[in-house]
């Protein structure tokens, strides 16, 4: 009774009092294996939210000598272990939880915080999307593979993989946040200050997001704003700074994991990425038709990593690296590199050429757009190639299309994108798949934007028109009516003539006295 009675209260959050139940529980030495195991599973995860991580590892060691096959204990200790900076061990963890169950979209998720946090931004990128093809509907694995390509100044392909996660969770504060740092890298002001006030509305009240609402309103010029977020990023990081340390904890760790030195955090690389695809995990054994542990599955969602977790208590192991004090301060990388010391490539398409800037970007420009500094995102091995140039008409007139070759994965698949751009406000809307290898992607057009279907089935929608560019683009004059100047009315004189007077009928005959 007390261990059921243990489980339930970690159900309902109160994590001490899980605690005191399941440790009498245990101590009482009248419980069956089974049992046992559960209640110390359950303990180490009532430990692990109560900051007691090396406790938690000694539960979770201790039921994993009981049971040598539990995935989710696994999972559950490799989270713990991301904690304490063991990333090698916990991705070890993470790769036996997928071992034992290998369609285990948790884990593949969490070994792709793993990876990412150890610098394997091309295996982080694998596990996202394999985390995304067992989990579809999980905002989680999209936030966290947008923040691998964040890192590897992708801010393009960052904002689709943000824009996803919010679709899925509207109330997703870390998302908000970090689209708003990848609209920061790609100079989209306005639309930055919309996504970090959203993300503060849904609970992400940071220093960092401030400091970054603060540097976009001081890009808008608008200074009295962001003297305000300043001021509310120094309240916010004073009131951090103040809080009391955890005390001490006492436990010990896995051998393997005492040994591991802590990695320094890779937000900042720049390491080569491939393409990430990943396909169906095949049915191996009976042990996939075991509906894992509900409990350990929301528990195993809501790891802490860097001090920052979403509204939603489904979405905590989703980013690595969102509330990291020098990531998230450092400002965003620019969009595309100043034009000094570029180096031309040798493709040209339609007055579009390509250079490759000292920073190690590949920007396209046009001479009939000299305010458009396109930078193109490379998804592989290879130098940019242009491929096609359109301009829309219609509703959607303004609206540029450059498709072009993003380089080849590590598979020698040939990956090509297409650039969405606003020649009106001189602006890079989005860029989208358009090809892998022999897959292409589904674009369904409409009147104000694009729903992109990539070849691995996962939609995105792209506005590129909003209601009143739309009105402006449907009702706008024709050109040979423009220059005709209005009449002007005559100036009539204040006073008006009254109107003739004329009988009113009377209610029971005719009255000739009866005037209006």
């Amino acid at each position: 009774m007390k261990a059921t009675h243990g489980r339930e209260a970690l159900l309902r959050g109160q994590y001490q009092e899980a605690e005191r139940l399941l440790t009498e529980a245990l101590q009482s030495g009248a419980l069956a294996v089974s049992t046992q195991i559960s209640a110390l599973g359950n303990r180490g995860i009532a430990r692990w939210r109560l900051s007691a991580l090396p406790a938690a590892i000694d539960d979770f060691n201790a039921a994993l000598r009981l049971s040598p096959e539990e995935a989710m204990i696994y999972n559950n200790r490799g989270n713990v272990l991301l904690e304490l900076r063991h990333y090698d061990e916990a991705a070890k963890d993470f790769s036996q939880a997928i071992a034992l169950i290998p369609n285990y979209g948790q884990a593949f998720n969490n070994r792709g915080n793993a990876r990412f946090l150890h610098g394997d931004h091309a295996g982080a990128i694998a596990d996202y999307t394999k985390a995304v093809v067992l989990m579809p509907g999980n905002a989680v694995p999209f936030n966290g593979r947008g923040k691998v390509q964040l890192a590897l100044k992708r801010p393009a392909g960052a904002m689709r993989d943000f824009s996803r996660a919010i679709v899925l969770n509207a109330r997703y504060g870390q998302a908000y946040a970090n689209r708003a740092d990848a609209l920061m890298a790609l100079r989209r002001y306005a639309d930055a200050v919309n996504d970090y006030s959203s993300a503060i509305e849904f609970g992400m009240e940071t220093a960092a997001v401030y400091l970054g609402r603060s540097a976009a309103y001081t890009s808008l010029n608008k200074p009295w704003k962001a003297y305000a977020d300043l001021d509310r990023a120094r309240e916010h990081d004073a009131a951090s700074a103040s809080a009391p340390a955890a005390a001490e904890q006492t436990g010990s760790l896995p051998e393997s994991a005492k040994a591991s030195p802590a990695a320094d955090s890779p937000c900042e690389g720049a390491d080569q990425l491939g393409d990430g695809s990943g396909s169906l995990a095949q049915v191996a054994d009976d042990r996939l038709s075991r509906s894992p542990n509900s409990l350990l599955l929301r528990a195993s969602n809501e790891v802490l990593i860097g001090n920052a977790e979403p509204e939603d208590p489904g979405d905590g192991s989703g980013d690595p690296c969102d509330s990291g004090d020098k990531q998230a301060t450092d400002p965003p990388p620019p969009a595309a590199a100043e034009p000094s010391g570029d180096r031309s490539v040798s493709t040209e398409l339609e007055g579009w050429a390509v250079a490759l800037t000292e920073a190690g970007q590949y920007v396209a420009t046009n001479a009939d757009y000299p305010k458009v500094r396109l930078g193109l995102e490379m998804y592989g091995d290879g130098e940019p190639e242009l491929l096609n140039w359109q301009v829309l008409k219609g509703t959607l007139r303004g609206i540029g299309l450059l498709h072009y070759y993003a380089g080849a994965s590590p598979k020698g698949v040939r990956l090509e994108y297409v650039a969405v751009i606003d020649l009106w406000a001189k602006k890079l809307i989005a860029i989208e798949p358009a090809r892998w290898g022999e897959l292409q992607a589904q674009w369904a057009w409409s009147d104000s934007g694009v729903v992109v279907v990539d070849p691995q089935g996962v939609p995105s929608k792209v506005e590129v028109r909003d209601g009143a560019q739309m009105r402006v683009a449907t009702y706008e004059r024709p050109a040979h009516l423009k220059r005709i100047k209005r009449v002007s009315r005559p100036i009539l004189p204040r006073f008006s003539y009254r109107p003739a007077r004329r009988m009113m009928p009377f209610r029971y005959g005719f009255n000739p006295y009866a005037f209006r």
